[in-house]
């Protein structure tokens, strides 16, 4: 059994997102989805390194709300890491030192 990676966002503008994933694994994707909408309507990023380390979700709505998780299976069943909320609206974000600002939950 292995343990569930984390995501850590690194850097934030109005549209992308820079993220940074720790110990995927093998087969991980990321999936997202806009705050208060359901799993059933997730876009998935599946370009995910395998080895862990950045990568940016573009084309994102300005200013959105997003939940990310990462998600693998394990023995057939499907495994989530613990979900995020990250906005990249908030004031001091986009291009701030503080990312720590841009996670919300």
């Amino acid at each position: 059994m292995s343990s569930p990676p984390t995501i850590d966002i690194i850097d934030a503008t109005e549209c992308s997102l820079v993220l940074k994933i720790d110990k995927p694994p093998e087969g991980a994707t990321v999936q997202y989805i806009d705050y208060g909408d359901s799993w059933d309507n997730k876009k998935v990023f599946d370009n995910v390194p395998s080895d862990g380390g950045e990568f940016t979700i573009e084309d994102l709505l300005p200013s959105s709300t997003l939940i990310v998780r990462a998600r693998w299976e394990e023995g057939g069943v499907e495994k989530f890491s613990k979900e995020i909320i990250l906005d990249t609206g908030v004031p001091g974000c986009a291009g701030s030192s503080k990312k720590s600002t841009c996670i919300i939950l």
